[in-house]
């Protein structure tokens, strides 16, 4: 359960990270500016793309100790696998589980240009709740503007 529980918030992590990604490159490609959000990330893609590579490392240093964990020289056969899959074992369980999906449901994976972006979009209570945000940082003092850049 712990292999379990601990991977998949990984797994879910780098999904949102994943999910930013292609949401930003969406958007641009279909011709919207930053401007027509209401809420962005405070470190953008960047940030995204660092959340992601590092969800990655960590998938990737799971394995190494799962496949080679401390003493693994003193270990038989059968308890290195044991303990491999008490470590790593929600990696294939989520790959299942997905590659199972894409294929019982026959979803393809979407270009950027052809995902869904305005779907739900209210451009109205937008563009209110964009000029009135922009007022009220343009309000703060200068402290705070360097506060919020970082938290």
């Amino acid at each position: 359960m712990l292999a379990l529980s601990g991977l998949s918030s990984i797994f879910t992590w780098g999904s949102i990270c994943l999910a930013h990604i292609r949401f930003r490159q969406a958007w641009r490609e279909q011709g919207h500016s930053l401007d027509e959000l209401p809420f962005k990330s405070q470190s953008g893609v960047i940030g995204s793309w660092i959340g992601f590579a590092v969800n990655v490392l960590i998938l990737i240093v799971q394995f190494w100790t799962g496949a080679w964990p401390i003493g693994y020289e003193e270990l038989t056969l059968a308890q290195q696998v044991k303990k491999f899959f008490m470590s790593y074992l929600g990696a294939p369980i989520i790959l299942t589980f997905y590659i199972s999906f894409k294929l019982f449901n026959k979803t393809k994976i979407k270009a950027a240009r052809h995902l869904d972006v305005d779907t739900g979009v209210k451009s109205w209570e937008s563009a209110r709740l964009r000029e009135q945000d922009r007022l009220e940082h343009a309000a703060w003092p200068r402290w705070k503007k360097i506060y919020k850049l970082f938290c």
